[in-house]
């Protein structure tokens, strides 16, 4: 790395003026630190390490990110490598909010609300999948497969993905569904699933929604795997803009983060 970094600031010296040279040369230092934490390899930079990258710096204000993520670019740029690594920037939007998620005290509060078979399994289906309320209310029981441990979901545009279901949410649903072998899993409509989720929430003075558990779901996952595009994966982010950076996942090893989830081992009670 050092030979690399060297390099790079002849490089530099011969574009920039001093001042800018030492900025995106403290900053692409930087760079390097969390590469070697990383143990990649500065000359083969991935699209998934500067998102990757990304995510790391989350904690940090937004013009930081900019300036770092700046000489990132200008980096992979003298690599040969920016329009490749940077076409899908645009997505983050530096400005944005973190969303909101629930703690861990939270989720024991939520999850044990219910004594209702039904409710509680819908409470614990967002926390152990992520999908949305869209998603939650079309399941179709016969789109269940038990074996392979997934639920085939149909999403906007008519298109179909993958959810993946841990041992403890496959046994919930074995034991909700019973003898039925196809049909509407659930039977209710987006309104009422809503309901279902923010009564325990207001209840409890707790500011959320079905969405905030979706958040939670993928704030848990990226603990897990410190990859985010795994993350987009698992949550069914497939637009025409950001399908590209995390289409070639292996199908294993998303199923093996996801099957990592704390949220699964929370104990059932319930009073409703």
């Amino acid at each position: 790395m050092v030979e690399i970094l060297y390099n790079y600031e002849q490089y530099l010296s011969t574009k920039y003026l001093e001042s800018t040279k030492e900025t995106y040369l403290c900053n692409t230092n930087l760079f390097f630190k969390y590469l070697k934490k990383q143990k990649i390899n500065p000359e083969e930079v991935t699209k998934a390490d500067v998102y990757n990258y990304i995510a790391y710096m989350d904690n940090l204000k937004r013009s930081t990110i900019r300036t770092r993520l700046s000489a990132v670019k200008n980096y992979c740029k003298y690599q040969k490598l920016s329009d490749f690594l940077f076409e899908d920037i645009k997505l983050f939007d530096f400005n944005k909010k973190l969303p909101r998620i629930l703690f861990s005290c939270q989720i024991r509060v939520l999850i044990n609300y219910y004594k209702d078979i039904r409710n509680h399994l819908i409470i614990f289906l967002f926390l152990n999948t992520g999908i949305r309320i869209s998603e939650l209310a079309n399941i179709q029981i016969e789109n269940i497969n038990f074996k392979e441990k997934y639920i085939y979901l149909k999403v906007k545009g008519g298109y179909f993905r993958k959810v993946f279901i841990n041992e403890t949410t496959s046994k919930k649903l074995k034991e909700y569904i019973k003898d039925r072998k196809k049909g509407s899993l659930f039977n209710v409509k987006r309104r009422q699933i809503h309901n279902i989720v923010t009564k325990p929430l207001k209840e409890n003075n707790i500011k959320g929604s079905a969405h905030t558990l979706r958040h939670t779901f993928a704030t848990e996952m990226y603990k897990q795997t410190h990859d985010i595009l795994i993350v987009k994966e698992l949550l069914g982010h497939k637009s025409i803009e950001s399908t590209e950076i995390y289409t070639h996942l292996d199908n294993e090893v998303i199923k093996k983060a996801f099957l990592s989830n704390p949220l699964a081992n929370f104990e059932v009670g319930g009073k409703k």
